[in-house]
Order: C-alpha cells, then sequence, then structure tokens
C-alpha cells in the first residue's frame, strides 16, 4: 500500500515530495495479484533522482532479504528499529480506537475487557507485536459477540421477513382451492430467493 502527497510524477504537476509504503517487503501477487511489479523497481529512478522522499515498513529479516535482491537500498533507505509498545501504551492504544470497532460489531467493550486482550495477546501471540495483536483479539471478540447476539444486516432482516410473509400467505393458500392464488405466490417466493 502506498499513500502519497501531492502529485503524481509527470501528471504536471510537482510531483511527489513524501511516499510511504507500508508493507515494502511484500512481493507482486502476495497482496494484489493485480500487481506484476514491486514496489521497489517503480520507486528506484524518482528515488535516485531526488524527486521523491520516502519512508517504508517491513521486518529486519525480510528487510535483510530485499537488501541482498536490490543492493541500492542500502544507500536510500536506512533501518530504523522501532520497538513495539509497553503494555500501558498498547492499552491506551486500544482505548482510543475501540468506539470504531465497538460501532462497527454493535457491541461495547469494557476496559477490564481491553487491557486483557493487551495481556493475551503479549503471552500467547508470539509472531506478532502489540498492539495490533490486541487490535485483532478485539476485533475477533467482537465479530464473535456479533455473532452471538445473532446480528444481521438491516437488508438481510428485511429480505428474511417478505419471505416469512410469502410463506404464510403460501400456507394460507393451500387450504384454498383456488391453485391460482397458489402459483402467484409461488413465483414471487422465486423472485425474492434469487
Amino acid at each position: 500500500m502506498a499513500r502519497e502527497t501531492g502529485s503524481c510524477p509527470g501528471s504536471g504537476g510537482r510531483g511527489w515530495k513524501n511516499l510511504f509504503v507500508n508493507r515494502m517487503h511484500d512481493w507482486p501477487g502476495e497482496i494484489s495479484s493485480v500487481a506484476s511489479t514491486h514496489v521497489t523497481d517503480v520507486l528506484l529512478r524518482p528515488i535516485m533522482a531526488g524527486k521523491i522522499q520516502c519512508i517504508a515498513t517491513s521486518t529486519p529479516a525480510t528487510f535483510a532479504k530485499l537488501h541482498a535482491d536490490r543492493h541500492w537500498l542500502a544507500e536510500y533507505f536506512e533501518p530504523i528499529e522501532v520497538a513495539p509498545p509497553n503494555d500501558d501504551a498498547a492499552v491506551k492504544v486500544l482505548r482510543g480506537i475501540k468506539g470504531a470497532y465497538e460501532t462497527f460489531h454493535n457491541v461495547s467493550y469494557t476496559d477490564e475487557a481491553v487491557a486483557h486482550a493487551v495481556l493475551c495477546a503479549k503471552k500467547y501471540i508470539k509472531d506478532k507485536s502489540l498492539p495490533g495483536t490486541a487490535v485483532d483479539l478485539i476485533d475477533a471478540a467482537g465479530a464473535a459477540a456479533q455473532l452471538e447476539q445473532g446480528f444481521l444486516p438491516e437488508e438481510v432482516v428485511e429480505v428474511q421477513k417478505r419471505i416469512r410473509f410469502i410463506v404464510q400467505r403460501m400456507e394460507a393458500s393451500i387450504g384454498i382451492p383456488n391453485l391460482r392464488k397458489l402459483a402467484i405466490h409461488r413465483k414471487n417466493a422465486r423472485i425474492v430467493t434469487i
């Protein structure tokens, strides 16, 4: 994923000034089957010409592998290790974003649940770091709670109501010798289920 500020080079504007590339180490086809060129191949000339400044994210191991394949990266990118936040900082991050997850999943998270998510993420998820792992936990918990509540999107509820109404009318028509009404109700049922 790339986010740019300014206009694209060659578009008549002044060109990109700053570019942020998330997950620079991803190879074509891993994230999108559309991309056939690695992001560093696209960035090579504008970076060397000084037209853009770039900040990218990667893991230390994958950056080392990427650097081995593309030696020019050492001249233009300097690895900076950012330590994951401590537990208190991770809890603050989760408290800051929990509102968006509460709205999305139609649930609410207590402060204790947020703190417990950080504790469990730190204890049980070793291959990733805080606060991302704790965010994944509250997201999964919200989705599970939403499913347990039986919450369905409004459109699905409306279709279910329509189907129940048609089924009731069909059942009422079965007792009536008028088969024409039954045929009409069957036709309506097929339209709703398609």
